[in-house]
């Protein structure tokens, strides 16, 4: 009941120009969205160098240095007096800008609006299918 909805899917993902194969990858599309949402969301500030602050002349006050943890995600840490204002610092960082053309764009619309259209089809199968049973 959703075969001509998954057609369409397909077919509008197929057309998008940034694949550099016949075959479609959700990896090299998932990348380049990835990649042009997060260059604008990281990129806060117009900042396209790295900063690096001389901090020879200031004290921060060291409160705790914990290593040799037992393995697991969070990595060894420093513990600083004004440890609040430290975390928001070293959270700012920045992506390389990645170009994704204006047709990529209008391509992908299709593409969402295809899955939409494929979103809608499903629920009334499965409204359909309910019915059915009852």
């Amino acid at each position: 009941m959703t075969l001509n909805s998954q057609y369409n899917v397909k077919e509008a993902f197929s057309k998008l120009d940034f694949q550099n194969s016949n075959k479609p990858s959700l990896d090299d599309y998932s990348s380049m969205v990835k990649g042009a949402r997060n260059h604008s969301f990281h990129n806060l500030f117009k900042l396209n160098n790295t900063i690096e602050v001389d901090l020879e002349g200031v004290n921060i006050k060291a409160k705790r240095l914990t290593f040799f943890e037992e393995f697991k995600k969070t990595p060894n840490s420093f513990e600083f007096e004004d440890q609040q204002l430290i975390n928001v610092l070293t959270e700012f960082n920045r992506t390389s800008e990645k170009f994704v053309p204006d047709v990529f764009w209008v391509q992908n619309l299709e593409v969402m609006k295809s899955i939409q259209n494929l979103v809608i089809d499903m629920c009334d199968c499965l409204k359909l299918l309910c019915l059915l049973n009852q």
